[in-house]
């Protein structure tokens, strides 16, 4: 699971080398192009999760076809890890939710790309809608359903706290050498990791001001990612027997 900005892009190089033949990258462009082709609109933000529920359909499809490696921007739901986690490690990696909040922004604003652009400058964001969004990307992706809710909940929050433990691995891109002997345990594959798809603004100042607002927006993230630390880094998670295929 590719959740933006926490260093998915090196990781996905590093496992993908591994499966030159079956591998699928579930891509973000052209689910979102195709997402609008069949809900006939423009898709904005507000009604992403018609492309979340695309790419997890496609997810699906690929994992009950026997493709050994998938990847992609897609979120984690639970009918499918019930249908293939004897099949398949489900892993992902994540980043302090502060870092990955400044970095996603300052990547979507300075690429060349149209997807996920970002016009706005970093004190317009942080007060709509789409940068509140933003904080809570971590609950998105582990909250187990593709449906429209609130993401600040304490139910999403939860939900997705209680799905963390349903993974194999989690990673955090803070202690990748860690991440990497982890994934080693389970798959029996080693990997090495580039740093790939680098932010194309590598240096910035945010006032005192931004940055209180950053860390209030990222509270519902902080919250799953010092959960994920108390289990994954702090060994709260007994490992299990997994069947790579």
């Amino acid at each position: 699971m590719h959740i933006p900005k926490t260093g998915g892009t090196s990781i996905d190089f590093a496992i993908s080398r591994h499966y030159p033949i079956s591998k699928y990258y579930v891509d973000p462009v052209v689910t979102i192009n195709v997402a609008r082709i069949v809900a006939d609109q423009n898709l904005d933000a507000v009604d992403f999760e018609a492309c979340f529920s695309l790419r997890e359909n496609i997810l699906a499809y690929k994992m009950g076809k026997g493709i050994k490696y998938v990847t992609g921007h897609v979120p984690f739901r639970t009918d499918i890890w019930e249908a293939f986690h004897h099949q398949y490690l489900f892993t992902a990696i994540l980043r302090d939710p502060i870092r990955r909040f400044i970095s996603q922004y300052f990547y979507n604003k300075h690429k060349q790309a149209e997807y996920s652009k970002i016009d706005l400058d970093f004190s317009d964001y942080i007060a709509s809608e789409a940068g509140a969004r933003c904080g809570a990307t971590y609950v998105r992706y582990f909250m187990g359903s593709s449906k429209p809710t609130n993401l600040f909940s304490a139910e999403a929050i939860q939900a997705a706290k209680n799905n963390l433990s349903k993974f194999s691995m989690i990673g955090f891109l803070e202690k990748l050498d860690l991440a990497v002997e982890s994934f080693a345990k389970i798959s029996e594959l080693k990997l090495n990791v580039p740093h790939q798809n680098k932010n194309p603004k590598k240096n910035y100042q945010l006032s005192e001001q931004d940055m209180a607002k950053v860390r209030q927006i990222c509270a519902p993230d902080i919250e799953i990612y010092d959960y994920a630390k108390h289990i994954f880094l702090e060994g709260k998670k007994e490992s299990s027997s997994l069947v790579k295929i």
